[in-house]
């Protein structure tokens, strides 16, 4: 075998590992929730990603409102309150 052979075969090795590489870190930067139906109690209102391994939920319990602070260190509720404007009502 060729000198030339083992150039281009390292060279792409190292161009489907970079590759690779980038994939990954895109996906940990820009990963997405799974999208909620919201038909169960509990819905997820909104999701915001701060990094890696961090983030922020807000969500509904019936007719409470929580935001919660997830991370490596687990999860942490910021903030709770009552959600007012569902209260009395029958909402679908």
């Amino acid at each position: 075998m060729s000198e030339v052979y083992y150039i281009k075969t390292a060279f792409v090795f190292f161009l489907i590992v970079a590759f690779l590489l980038v994939i990954y870190f895109l996906l940990s930067k820009f990963s997405f929730p799974i999208k909620m139906n919201g038909k169960g109690e509990i819905v997820i209102k909104e999701v915001k990603y701060l990094g890696k391994n961090r983030l922020l939920v807000l969500l509904n319990v019936k007719d409470t409102e929580f935001l919660l602070s997830f991370d490596e260190k687990g999860v942490t509720k910021i903030k709770e309150w009552k959600d007012e404007k569902n209260i009395g009502s029958d909402s679908f």
